[in-house]
């Protein structure tokens, strides 16, 4: 880290502290300015007690500049002498006022810390038409910023609830100043300090969000986006059950967050509402219930507030499916199978059978191809 000093002295009270040790502006020349003229002097860097600035001469007010050749974080400053109405402004490359002390009554003898101020490229030190301060020493600390991005944050992310919840790892870097957060590329977060997590409430389900966190130093530098996470508001599901009970079917579910009602399902197909605070229904025949068939499943599925309706779970629910790993060579299989328990008569009656009726196909097929052929 450098050390930055501008030091101004022309009187030098008794009883003062000695000038703080130089910096990078030690010796340089800061312009001084007032209603009448405009020159360069180093009797406010050259660390000589003996030297300094009145900042008011016969109703004409002055003025200190100096400007940096690049970008400069400032830290602290410490102000000797003064009596009314002086002013510090520190400004960015386009004349911007980053930060000021403007109270009027900059008046001290220690050191002041300041929040960091980035990309300072001009200080003025200036006073009001009517002061009559003397400066005898003046001095800023600071550093030059390395201009050196981050480490690009490491991403990861899960859905808890209705909020989307971002981690990344803690970063390496020394003068980490926080990170960002981006939702489809809009930034959504700024954080300060060297935070590791964010959670982002999400509203619409269904709808698919892409999520980033880049870092940034003590000096503006920020990193190139993390990988991205996507995720979702998925809706929610109602758990239910299900009992076959002599000609009704008794479905019961689950109480779901959020729920303005249940809409109630058989088979897929919509068969009725009832209330936020009905846990149970009874399908009966005439809503389509048929006892003993081979797949009767009822489902109860969460309305929710804006109207569309969540998803459904009955692990109970009768399911037609093929087991697992069952593929075309085991269908085969089972065939020649079922041919074995054939006796012959019964072979050859098939046989006569299917030749009849490929040869039919046959012909219909070849007269359709003669009658497009004439056409």
């Amino acid at each position: 880290m450098l050390l930055i000093g501008i030091f101004a002295f022309i009187y030098f009270p008794a009883g003062t502290a000695d000038a703080l040790p130089g910096g990078l502006l030690d010796g340089k020349p800061m312009l001084m300015s007032d209603r009448e003229k405009q020159d360069y002097t180093n009797a406010v860097t050259d660390n000589n007690p003996s030297t300094g600035v009145n900042m008011y001469d016969y109703y004409r007010s002055k003025r200190l500049t100096y400007e940096f050749k690049e970008n400069t974080q400032i830290t602290a400053y410490q102000l000797n002498g003064g009596r009314n109405y002086l002013y510090i402004s520190f400004l960015d490359e386009s004349g911007k006022n980053l930060y000021s002390v403007s109270d009027g009554r900059i008046v001290t003898y220690g050191k002041v810390i300041l929040p960091k101020v980035n990309k300072v490229r001009k200080i003025i030190l200036s006073s009001s038409a009517s002061d009559s301060s003397v400066i005898s020493e003046f001095d800023v600390w600071g550093s030059v910023p390395d201009n050196i991005p981050p480490t690009v944050p490491t991403l990861s992310g899960a859905m808890n609830g209705k909020n989307a919840v971002l981690r990344w790892d803690k970063s390496k870097d020394a003068d980490i100043e926080g990170f960002n957060v981006y939702r489809d590329g809009v930034r959504i977060a700024q954080l300060k300090d060297d935070v590791q997590t964010y959670s982002a409430a999400l509203t619409a389900y269904d709808e698919k969000h892409s999520y980033t966190v880049s870092a940034f130093d003590t000096f503006g530098n920020e990193s190139k986006p993390s990988n991205a996470v996507i995720l979702a508001l998925d809706r929610p599901v109602t758990e239910n059950t299900q009992e076959a009970i002599g000609d009704y079917l008794l479905l019961k579910w689950q109480k779901t967050e959020g729920a303005t009602g249940y809409r109630i399902y058989l088979n897929g197909r919509s068969i009725g509402n009832v209330g936020p605070t009905v846990f149970e229904y009874k399908i009966t025949r005439a809503m389509g219930y048929i006892p003993g068939a081979i797949s009767n499943k009822a489902e109860a599925r969460a309305i929710l507030a804006d109207g569309s309706v969540g998803g459904g779970h009955n692990p109970v629910a009768p399911v037609i499916e093929l087991g697992a790993g069952y593929s075309v060579g085991d269908a085969f299989k089972a065939g020649m199978e079922f041919v074995k328990l054939l006796n012959g008569w019964v072979l050859i009656a098939l046989a006569i059978v299917l030749a009849n009726m490929i040869i039919a196909f046959l012909y219909l097929l070849n007269k359709k191809y003669k009658i497009t052929q004439r056409g």
